[in-house]
């Protein structure tokens, strides 16, 4: 529901948690290795 646009709050009510329990238990990694590795690419440029 995060990934495509829904607030922390909203997401929580909708599964019976609050936004903490979310973020700390059920937060996961879904962006795409290509979009990583431009990420550190910018940032290597950086510094």
């Amino acid at each position: 529901m995060r990934v495509n646009g829904a607030d922390s709050v909203t997401t929580a009510v909708l599964i019976g948690n609050t936004p903490e329990v979310n973020e700390n238990f059920y937060t996961y990694d879904v962006s795409e290795s290509d979009y990583k590795k431009e990420l550190i690419r910018k940032v290597s440029l950086c510094g």
